[in-house]
């Protein structure tokens, strides 16, 4: 897809110097979480789910670059992805419940533009927002694979402590973005001691008593309490960096 075919698309111009990004996330998503479980569907579905991808992805940067969010233009950019959907054979009201938990992640990351932190929101309910796009993925390939387009609470947990462990790795470069939707910054910048236990509390239960969810975890998810440990004990020294 080139840079006018890709504008014409879309309610939201994107500057011609980011649509090869866009387009290299779109397709490094596809060939790793879609592909490799549809095998067989026509080139129209393959189409129609790249559009989805490139739809959401078209919404982050929309949510990253821009301080004030229009409800109208977001409106519309999520009526392409339900469009999108619908073009699957996906029924209506699937469709509907696959989008409610991406619009519910964009009014948190709205809320922050007028003086709420993401550290109000519960760790669990925040993360599992954020997680609704991977949930979508794994709903449309069951859909197509004749299956419940559904998701276990074991893999809803699953989601969570990746999106969790995102954070982590992302700290760095999410502290000098202009928006980012990184919980764990907001708890960092704000020395909350308490809410950084609860990433401590909420991971290690899951990650000792799942093993059906350990076995799939990258190992390096294991630091995630040992990194909570090591950012309480800077705030206690006076050492923490992250502004």
């Amino acid at each position: 897809m080139n840079s006018t075919s890709f504008q014409q698309n879309i309610v939201y111009p994107i500057p011609d110097s980011d649509i090869p990004t866009i387009q290299a996330k779109v397709e490094t998503v596809y060939k790793t979480n879609i592909e490799p479980y549809i095998l067989g569907v026509g080139e129209h579905i393959q189409e129609n789910l790249r559009e989805i991808q490139t739809m959401i992805y078209i919404i982050d940067h929309y949510g990253e670059h821009n301080k004030e969010i229009d409800p109208v233009v977001l409106d519309a950019l999520f009526q392409q992805v339900a469009n999108s959907i619908e073009k699957l054979g996906i029924p209506t009201d699937v469709c509907m419940k696959l989008l409610e938990d991406l619009k519910e992640f964009a009014v948190i990351e709205t809320s922050a533009r007028h003086g709420k932190s993401f550290a109000d929101y519960d760790l669990k309910y925040f993360y599992h927002k954020k997680s609704a796009d991977v949930r979508m993925h794994r709903h449309f390939i069951r859909y197509l694979n004749g299956e419940k387009p559904e998701s276990t609470e074991h893999e809803v947990i699953q989601d969570i402590l990746e999106d969790i462990y995102d954070d982590f790795e992302d700290l760095e470069e999410d502290k000098n973005a202009m928006f980012n939707g990184n919980r764990l910054l907001s708890v960092i910048r704000e020395h909350d001691v308490k809410k950084l236990k609860e990433y401590i509390l909420f991971t290690e239960p899951y990650l000792v008593s799942h093993p059906e969810i350990a076995m799939k975890i990258n190992q390096d998810w294991l630091c995630i309490p040992l990194s909570v440990e090591a950012t309480l004990e800077a705030i206690f020294n006076g050492t923490l960096i992250m502004n």
